[in-house]
């Protein structure tokens, strides 16, 4: 559901008015979006994500990754909430109380069928305009992780990994990610 104002964007301001979740929202391009709880599937796969990347950290600690809800502050009418953001030590001035105030460097999209317009679409430009680097867009049904590269421009081409390659990303050296495990379901 979005929540429009017919005369102004919603800022982040009013935003920070609204009581704390759930329900949860987001605000993109001044709209406020509320969605409803993702599916087990795609739990489990942030979930799994997740843990790769928070036992990598353990043993590297070049940075700090946390799963949703938290909020994004990207500018004054968008706050988002990536199913998972990671920002390395040497941008940790973006960490705050209230989440993050600036770009991450990495920020984790797992789409849902409600979200997966947005996530590529307007999310993608957003996060590419206000100066987050990098951005995986992970599909569970076509099992495939994208990373977009979004320093390197919008019209990047992506890198896209396929069920069962390994997923090595360039932010983590040494990390190999398992797309069979990744995308193994459960029920």
């Amino acid at each position: 559901m979005t929540i429009r104002t017919p005369l102004q964007p919603i800022t982040t301001e009013l935003y920070r008015q609204l009581p704390e979740g759930p329900p949860y929202y987001q605000l993109i391009e001044g709209n406020l979006i509320l969605s409803p709880s993702a599916n087990f599937f795609h739990q489990k796969i942030v979930g799994r994500l997740y843990h790769y990347i928070e036992a990598y950290l353990e043993e590297h600690p070049v940075g700090e990754a946390v799963i949703a809800p938290s909020d994004v502050f990207l500018d004054e009418i968008n706050v988002f909430q990536p199913d998972l953001y990671f920002v390395k030590n040497e941008n940790r001035q973006v960490l705050a109380y209230e989440g993050v105030k600036g770009a991450p460097d990495l920020v984790v999209e797992v789409l849902s069928p409600s979200t997966s317009s947005r996530d590529r679409n307007e999310k993608r430009r957003v996060y590419a305009r206000t100066g987050v680097g990098e951005m995986w867009i992970v599909d569970p049904e076509e099992r495939l992780v994208e990373v977009h590269f979004l320093a390197r421009g919008l019209n990047a081409v992506p890198t896209t990994i396929r069920e069962p390659e390994l997923f090595s990303p360039a932010l983590f050296p040494g990390l190999t990610i398992g797309t069979a495990r990744l995308f193994r379901r459960t029920i």
